[in-house]
């Protein structure tokens, strides 16, 4: 099982909705005097992340600053709520309990993204430009913001799937950029790529960092590119001088099944064709299984032999760039084609630089795929995760379907500008806001938080989740019959059924069976003996 993800960016880049320190504080203040609910203040900070707002806060030191004492201040309301959640009484409902419970997680959710998600795009776009963020000018800080997304969509969140190896690859439209690749040697050719071609409209530059490794941990690999970027003077210099048009990233973390771990295997899978009236390269990544890869590759190497095997990759991924060798520039019915002759379960993502401002997605099969859209763009991911730390809102793809999210055509959640086309039906389907999902999870729910490992991070969280398992089933203190003892535990039908609570009242119920795995099976051992 592996995790994709990627997105586009355009000089021209959307700016999102426009949010003020003072809107949240007016929010915030609402709240505390009730007459105003949490989730204005949660869509207000999901906002705040986008473009216009990011780039206020990179360059002004009062934002800054006036972010940070508004941050300590939404601190203080979610310890205020959760102290307010321990007191409710759920005698007669749990409704109001619920209420409460729900508008604490929003305020949390709130003071996460404010106090930590925007520290951490700032802090990845100065790893990878090894530059201070003040000295970058706005496109460059998105270009830079879209780049660590995609990064952090992989980084101990998508590699759960799957982490023996990790690839990047950024594919850029720029303008008469002079600069020598020679004069900016790379340390290791087999990690890092890079490919020039002239297209019609402009210069096209690709780039690939790699790493693998059979042992290591969730984070290991994302370390390892962000420092490949980081030492990589060509790429820096290109994007910091060079006059970007356009680009679109996309990335793989990989658990193997078929094929060596190793760095011709990590994803994307690249070949160039050289020929005279059709010079491009295809890089392409593979979320599943084609199970006819030999058969589609070994009728690829007809007259592509020497190509296709100095690839040195022995995955099933390399049938699609070597599917689309000689066939001219890729389209979706050219794509609909491909995955019509591949037998498997799949989700496909292909870079083209004689498509070089689109990215083609193709699904098929029951392999994961997500679209999410924000207030300032859009991403993909092979699973919701990789989307929640910029876009709320997202729409699974379905099996059989194919679509070029473009560079030239920016989409966001209030304008998207793309069709899905059924390659069986040849129908194509544009679809709005009101067609997307909201997310029920953020990244605070799936972060470390600092912690270095996922089982240290549980293990202090133990006594808030045993806090949230009192407060969720037994009456505060003030609120105890101590003459009807009973009375203490609080549920719902939605919890235990009226007909169980009443079996076991009637001492109908013989035999309880208590399933769990890992630590909740201690949990139901536990559970066992005390009753």
């Amino acid at each position: 099982m592996c995790g994709i993800a990627g997105t586009v960016f355009n000089k021209d880049f959307l700016k999102g909705e426009e949010v003020a320190i003072n809107d949240l504080k007016e929010s915030l203040n609402s709240i505390r005097n009730n007459s105003n609910n949490s989730e204005i203040l949660l869509e207000q900070a999901w906002k705040y992340k986008s473009n216009i707002n990011f780039l206020r806060f990179c360059k002004d030191n009062n934002e800054k600053y006036d972010l940070k004492i508004l941050c300590s201040s939404i601190k203080e309301l979610a310890d205020q709520k959760r102290i307010e959640i321990a007191n409710i009484d759920k005698s007669s409902s749990l409704e109001p309990y619920k209420r409460a419970v729900k508008e604490c997680e929003q305020i949390m959710d709130t003071h996460w993204f404010l106090s930590e998600e925007i520290y951490r795009w700032v802090s990845t776009i100065e790893e990878i430009s090894n530059s201070k963020i003040e000295s970058l000018d706005d496109s460059k800080i998105v270009f830079y913001k879209d780049v660590c997304k995609v990064i952090h969509a992989i980084d101990n969140r998508l590699e759960l799937r799957g982490r023996d190896s990790l690839g990047l690859s950024i594919l850029i439209n720029s303008d008469n950029f002079q600069h020598n690749i020679s004069d900016y040697p790379i340390d290791d050719h087999t990690k890092e790529t890079y490919n020039f071609f002239n297209n019609s409209r402009h210069q096209t530059h690709t780039f690939t960092f790699k790493t693998c490794s059979s042992i290591g941990a969730l984070g290991d690999n994302a370390k390892e590119i962000k420092d490949l970027i980081n030492k990589n003077k060509f790429f820096n210099k290109l994007i910091q001088l060079g006059n970007i048009e356009s680009a679109t990233i996309m990335a793989h973390t990989r658990w193997a099944s078929v094929g060596s771990v190793n760095i011709q295997n990590a994803h994307p899978t690249s070949l160039i064709n050289n020929s005279a009236d059709n010079c491009n390269q295809t890089l392409a990544l593979l979320n599943g299984d084609i199970y006819n890869y030999k058969e589609i590759i070994n009728d690829a190497k007809k007259g592509n032999e020497k190509l296709i095997n100095a690839s040195e990759c022995t995955n099933d991924s390399l049938a699609i760039p070597a599917y689309l060798l000689n066939k001219g520039n890729l389209d979706l019915k050219m794509a609909a084609a491909m995955a019509a002759d591949f037998s498997g379960s799949f989700a496909i993502s292909i870079q083209q630089t004689s498509n070089s401002e689109n990215i083609t997605l193709v699904k098929k099969g029951i392999q994961g795929l997500y679209l999410g859209f924000s207030y300032d763009g859009m991403m993909f991911a092979s699973d919701v995760y990789g989307l929640v730390e910029s876009c709320r809102y997202f729409m699974p793809v379905e099996s059989d379907t194919a679509m070029n999210i473009s560079s030239r055509e920016c989409s966001a959640v209030d304008n998207i500008q793309f069709e899905i086309m059924s390659y069986k039906s040849g129908d194509s389907k544009s679809f709005s806001k009101k067609d997307l999902q909201i997310t029920n999870i953020t990244t605070r729910d799936i972060d470390k938080r600092g912690y270095e490992h996922f089982l240290e991070k549980e293990i202090y969280e133990t006594s808030d989740i045993v806090e949230r398992t009192i407060n969720g089933y037994l009456q505060p203190h003030k609120a105890l019959d101590l003459d009807n003892l009973i009375s203490a535990i609080s549920m719902d039908n939605a919890q235990v059924p009226a007909f169980i609570i009443s079996s076991l009242q009637r001492k109908e119920i013989k035999k309880v069976i208590i399933t769990g795995m890992g630590t909740c099976y201690t949990a139901a051992v536990a559970i066992s003996m005390y009753m």
